[in-house]
């Protein structure tokens, strides 16, 4: 008996003093992410690691929510990792009503985060969530313009739409020609989703600006490319059987690769493509967490326009912008920027997009500005806003015909 006695006082001990009050997580909704690797009760701690999905090699992402925690103490957080830049430094923590930075204490092997509860509920994530619910909402309500036509570009391979937006005045015959702009081809980079948003509204807007773009250009946007592993709550990047990314061949695995393929043929024939934007967002790390851009080969033409745009859109900003330079891939992992400029048309061997002006991937900052201060949602659309007047200012001054 006394035996007995003794093993169940250990097991009361080790699992936070109390077999009916555990700290759980919750994962079971869209976009979420997490597996609770241990909980003390007692101690108010929490270790918790992410999870690999759909082929994902790489667990960045995590999005789950804890309760069952003690409120009368910190709540302790530990993320353990392999490599750095998989426990973000800030997490995000919706307390009670409002996303919270918190800043990390690297222990080692693990990342940890203490915060003072201020509800019986939380949601952890590594950054603020955007998920595809929010993206179709969005385009719902936008598809009231009359200049806002959402249609669906391809059903992804778990059964999704994905989504293509196409903004312009039809009233206006004689255009100048195209834009297109794709976002989320990692799944993870949040921050892209909530940057492409504010062009989307930037692009809606009434000013002379967008105006202007919406009469003489239509505008095309594929919102969210790997519509599933954002669903899942997947990060995506160096995924397997390829990165979406890295997927830009002759024959793509990716449906959706495909589909933006075609698009940007049809569109470049109906309208030569004149501007191409595909956002991203670095590792959610502070110090790997600076905007940027890709450059080309230097004192060529395009880098020479590409300085142009990114000067123009540093100066509002309020920073500048570093680039990195385009280092090209094999043909077999080509990234979408090296398709638009260097694909040629199999029957006359010439660029197929021979009138881009612009062509680039940009990197909107993971979750804090170049001075280290954090960006709030508004603030990472007021940065989109400034994007959309830049491609104003640079369309205008390059004089495109």
């Amino acid at each position: 008996m006394r035996v007995a006695v003794s093993l169940v006082s250990l097991f009361i001990l080790f699992n936070g003093g109390a077999i009916a009050q555990k700290i759980n997580i919750e994962t079971n909704y869209e976009n979420g992410n997490g597996l609770l690797v241990y909980q003390n009760r007692s101690l108010n701690v929490i270790a918790v690691r992410p999870q690999l999905k759909n082929g994902d090699r790489l667990n960045i992402w995590f999005n789950f929510k804890v309760s069952g925690f003690r409120m009368d103490t910190l709540l302790t957080i530990i993320i353990p990792f392999e490599r750095s830049y998989f426990a973000p430094d800030p997490i995000v923590i919706m307390n009670k009503d409002k996303w919270e930075r918190i800043p990390a204490v690297n222990e080692g092997f693990y990342n940890v985060y203490r915060i003072q509860p201020l509800g019986d509920t939380m949601q952890v994530a590594s950054g603020v969530p955007y998920t595809y619910d929010r993206l179709i909402t969005y385009l719902e309500q936008s598809g009231l313009e009359s200049f806002f036509l959402v249609s669906p570009l391809v059903m992804s391979e778990l059964g999704r739409v994905v989504p293509v937006v196409r903004i312009g005045n039809d009233a206006i015959v004689e255009k100048k020609g195209s834009l297109l702009f794709t976002a989320r081809q990692h799944a993870f980079e949040a921050p892209s989703s909530f940057f492409m948003e504010g062009l989307m509204r930037f692009f809606c807007s009434r000013g002379i600006e967008a105006n202007y773009l919406r009469d003489h250009y239509d505008i095309f946007i594929v919102p969210m490319v790997d519509v599933d592993q954002v669903a899942a709550g997947g990060t995506g990047k160096d995924q397997l059987p390829v990165d979406f990314n890295r997927n830009w061949i002759q024959q793509p695995h990716w449906k959706a690769i495909s589909a933006i393929m075609n698009l940007a043929d049809s569109v470049n024939k109906a309208l030569p493509l004149k501007f191409f934007l595909d956002i991203h967002s670095p590792f959610p790390v502070t110090n790997l967490s600076s905007h940027y851009y890709s450059n080309y080969s230097d004192g060529s033409e395009q880098y020479l326009r590409l300085q142009a745009f990114f000067n123009e859109f540093s100066q509002r900003e309020g920073f500048n912008l570093p680039m990195v330079r385009n280092n090209r891939v094999t043909e077999e992992q080509r990234t979408i920027r090296s398709y638009m400029l260097d694909e040629r048309c199999r029957e006359t061997g010439a660029y197929r997009f021979n009138q881009l002006l612009i062509a680039t991937t940009y990197e909107q900052s993971w979750q804090v500005k170049p001075d280290g201060t954090p960006y709030t949602t508004e603030q990472i659309f007021e940065s989109a806003y400034n994007m959309g007047l830049s491609i104003y200012d640079f369309l205008v001054k390059t004089g495109d015909k």
